[in-house]
């Protein structure tokens, strides 16, 4: 069923659901950069500072609310803007173009494997081995007591100084969080500009 829906909305958008998806090898050296920071800022915050966070090694494929990506402008908060002034106007707006590609990388599947050297401080897991545990929550607890956490493949925009990505982190049936964020590249490194999709469970 959600294949056809996927393909619907491919059609609906004028974007192949096969469309080229953004090339991994392209952008290794910013993708290892990129990753450092979502893993030392945000991921192991999320699991109480833990050591090393624990990621499927494959990539996420399906992006949650594809409707929500759909917007030419995205809301940038007020406490965000006061560490970029330069984003006077509150929002961060993409071209007619930037929004195709925003599509073909929603749309497309993000068949990569996350590997030590592009996630250089990460336990990685196949999703075959939680799948095993998910009639489990116990085992799941036991086998993975900070959670883990799922990546999407980042996408990157004018010349590499904004990036969108999806991270999400599953603590089982005590709670999940997941993101989709735009985020900007500054001299200091990368920072979260505005939210497209957020969850918590």
């Amino acid at each position: 069923m959600f294949k056809y829906l996927f393909a619907l909305c491919g059609i609906l958008f004028c974007i192949p659901v096969n469309a080229q998806r953004p090339q991994i090898e392209n952008n290794a050296d910013e993708i290892r950069a990129f990753l450092q920071y979502v893993d030392t800022a945000e991921a192991r915050k999320e699991c109480g500072n833990c050591d090393t966070i624990t990621l499927i090694k494959e990539a996420l494929a399906e992006v949650s609310s594809p409707h929500k990506y759909t917007a030419a402008t995205y809301r940038i908060p007020k406490y965000t803007r006061i560490f970029f002034p330069e984003t006077v106007s509150g929002e961060v707006s993409f071209s007619k173009s930037e929004r195709a590609m925003i599509l073909k990388w929603l749309y497309a599947k993000h068949s990569i494997d996350w590997t030590p050297a592009l996630v250089g401080n990460a336990r990685l897991i196949n999703r075959v081995e939680v799948d095993s545990l998910m009639h489990d929550q116990n085992k799941l607890l036991n086998a993975f007591p900070n959670g883990i956490f799922e990546f999407s493949q980042p996408l990157f925009l004018r010349n590499n100084t904004i990036c969108l990505f999806y991270w999400g982190h599953s603590c089982f049936i005590a709670c999940g969080y997941g993101h989709t964020r735009v985020y900007i590249k500054t001299a200091s490194g990368w920072w979260p500009l505005a939210t497209i999709f957020s969850w918590e469970g």
